[in-house]
């Protein structure tokens, strides 16, 4: 699914490892083991949220991306029942738990960063299944401080969105919005902790790319939705005319 360029860009300067790139068990050709690709299956077949895609611990829905609703509520969490977000639609590959959550702090915190190749094509599968997705031309990555994109060396929403964007033919971008200041930690944090720790962190400095554009954002993880929630609103004063959410990692929330 990847394009050529990044393909070939990603084997010079981040070889694959051979070896399952989540849970790390022997395997010559590098990937998915069998029993990781099982797991994925598994947490698809999951019902989530049909607005912000956080996994439902209730089977009570059985809406999956690309299945469809069902029949016996109507398919939202409790925070999207109460308080609908400022984005159309969100869809994360799987919970952010196991070996998914040891990918993505191998892959930011210990500079793994031959796990993009792996990680981006796993998102672009949740692109694929999920028809909200298609309409969509422009590709943009929520943006690090300069501090910390200064210390970390790499911004990984920034090359997952790239292989993304690749991988579908579409644009990217990552001129239109900044993080004009540095915040505390998420993690941790309350929803409404976390919404005060954004306040005004994020800047939407090239409006004129966002107008009237169908837009993919791209984050790694995504919990309450605030650092999500604090950009799109930004998109859709800038006359974005859809905005849909794809991150590697989701929430998990009782239905």
């Amino acid at each position: 699914m990847l394009s050529a360029f990044w393909e070939s860009f990603l084997n010079l300067v981040f070889p694959p490892r051979r070896a399952c790139h989540l849970c790390s068990s022997p395997l010559p050709e590098g990937g998915l083991c069998p029993d990781c690709r099982e797991m994925l299956d598994c947490y698809r077949r999951e019902p989530v949220c049909l607005c912000c895609g956080r996994f439902l611990l209730s089977r009570g829905v059985v809406s999956h991306p690309g299945r469809g609703m069902g029949e016996l509520t109507d398919g939202l969490c409790p925070h999207c029942r109460s308080r609908r977000p400022p984005f159309d639609l969100a869809r994360s590959v799987a919970p952010y738990e196991g070996v998914i959550r040891e990918a993505v702090h191998n892959y930011k915190y210990r500079n793994r960063r031959y796990l993009a190749r792996t990680l981006a094509g796993l998102m672009l599968e949740v692109a694929v299944a999920e028809p909200a997705f298609s309409n969509c031309r422009l590709v943009l990555p929520v943006p690090l401080s300069r501090s910390r994109l200064r210390r970390r060396g790499f911004n990984q929403a920034g090359e997952l969105a790239a292989l993304v964007a690749g991988g579908r033919q579409l644009e990217y971008s990552d001129a239109a919005l900044v993080k004009a200041r540095e915040t505390r930690a998420q993690a941790g944090l309350s929803r409404r902790e976390r919404i005060t720790n954004l306040a005004g962190s994020f800047q939407l400095v090239r409006p004129d790319l966002i107008r009237g554009q169908k837009i993919i954002l791209i984050d790694d993880v995504f919990t309450t939705g605030s650092t999500a929630g604090a950009i799109c609103a930004l998109l859709w004063q800038a006359g974005a005319a859809e905005v849909t959410v794809l991150t590697l990692a989701g929430a998990r929330v009782n239905e």
